[in-house]
Formats: C-alpha cells, structure tokens, sequence
C-alpha cells in the first residue's frame, strides 16, 4: 500500500502547480472524473498513508520496537 501511494502522488505531481487543483468541466465527464479522481487522491494521500503506516506498526510490533530501541 505504502508502494501504491508512493507511485500514486509521484505520477500525480504537477508541472505548474496552478493546474494541479483545476477541475475541467468543459472537457466532458470522462475528463472531469479523472480530474476528481487526481485532486482526491492527492488531497486524501496523508490521511491514507498514515492508516497505512498505523496498521503496518500494529501488524509488526515486536521488530519494530526492537528497530526503534537500538536508536
């Protein structure tokens, strides 16, 4: 999941940031839902990766608390 997300915001990353949030409505509903699509998957990415690296901690506790330790 981490991988996913990762692979997600580095596709999404804009070119000229004031084009980044725009959604296009005279381009069609095709255009416009890949347009929604991008801007709440952007927008929802802390959110997701942050469940994501919760449940990785509570999955692998132990080895985690021991990597943390030797710090």
């Amino acid at each position: 999941m981490v991988l996913v997300l990762l692979s997600g915001i580095i596709h999404w990353w804009p070119k000229d940031w004031r084009k980044a949030w725009r959604l296009r409505r005279d381009k069609g509903l095709a255009v416009w839902l890949g347009d929604l699509h991008r801007m709440l998957g952007a927008s929802l990415l802390l959110l997701l990766l942050l469940s994501t690296l919760s449940g990785l901690v509570l999955a692998f506790n132990q080895p985690i608390r021991q990597w943390l330790s030797q710090a």
